[in-house]
């Protein structure tokens, strides 16, 4: 792919991944990843590095958005930096593993775990409408630190990071709003390491990092006012469509790549 070329997809891209992620937590890896690995046929791995790359430098001004639109109060509950600590763990495990595979292998793990994100996100979505992701089954703060390791090493593999961070803040009692907020810079660290660890394995495409960074920049600003516009329950319906989109769409790339 040219260089203009991968700089136009990844404009286009990061503009519905900013939207989808920054006003919904529905997760820029995982919109970025349906477009540029389902549908243009790109490697997922060099898809996950430059979405982290474009998400790290474009995040800040995010939540400068978020802040100013009221959706941050500095009263959070939910213990979101103990949350994105456990997340940025597990996601070097699951980078360094997803580095060492071939292609095509790569491609089957990214549509399996596409599939099990959306079917996390129906059973998220059925479970809130019975009695509220602040009433969950056991303990509170174990369920909602397995999701954070879950979202950690999704992060590193496909995307969803943001939906089941958003989940496991409303396990611990944050407020819908503040938790969709938060869910991006608590992936501020996560995305440094992934960079680089994507970066010195040979994936990281700079044109398409750019594109993907002033495509979530244009859209930053648009997405904190809508956030709340939307009903909390649609948040996992929209996650686990884009999960199938991307799952199909990988795997007949797979199944054609001999």
């Amino acid at each position: 792919m040219g260089g203009l070329e991968a700089l136009a997809l990844g404009l286009a891209a990061g503009v519905a991944a900013g939207l989808l992620d920054y006003a919904y937590a529905a997760g820029f890896g995982l919109a970025a990843g349906v477009i540029l690995a389902g549908l243009a046929g790109l490697d997922p791995r060099s898809v996950v590095a430059a979405s982290a790359l474009a998400e790290a430098l474009s995040i800040p001004l995010a939540y400068a958005a978020h802040l100013r639109e009221g959706n941050i109060t500095g009263s959070t509950q939910g213990r979101p930096w103990l949350l994105a600590a456990a997340a940025t763990a597990s996601s070097l495990g699951a980078g360094l593993a997803f580095t060492r595979l071939e292609p095509r292998g790569a491609s089957l793990l990214y549509a399996a775990l596409l599939a099990g994100l959306a079917a996390a996100a129906l059973a998220y979505a059925a479970s809130e409408g019975r009695r509220g992701p602040r009433d969950p089954p056991g303990h509170p703060a174990l369920a909602a630190s397995a999701l954070a390791l879950a979202a950690g090493a999704y992060k590193a593999l496909v995307g969803g990071y943001g939906f089941l961070m958003v989940w496991a803040q409303r396990i611990l009692g944050a407020k819908p709003r503040e938790a969709v907020a938060l869910a991006a810079p608590m992936k501020l660290p996560l995305l440094a390491l992934l960079a680089g660890l994507y970066w010195a394995g040979g994936y990281m495409d700079l044109e398409l990092a750019v594109g993907l960074l002033v495509g979530g920049l244009l859209a930053a600003a648009p997405a904190a006012r809508l956030l709340g516009r939307t009903p909390e329950r649609g948040i996992p319906l929209l996650v686990a469509a884009l999960a199938v989109a991307g799952a199909v769409a990988r795997l007949a790339w797979a199944l054609a790549t001999k």
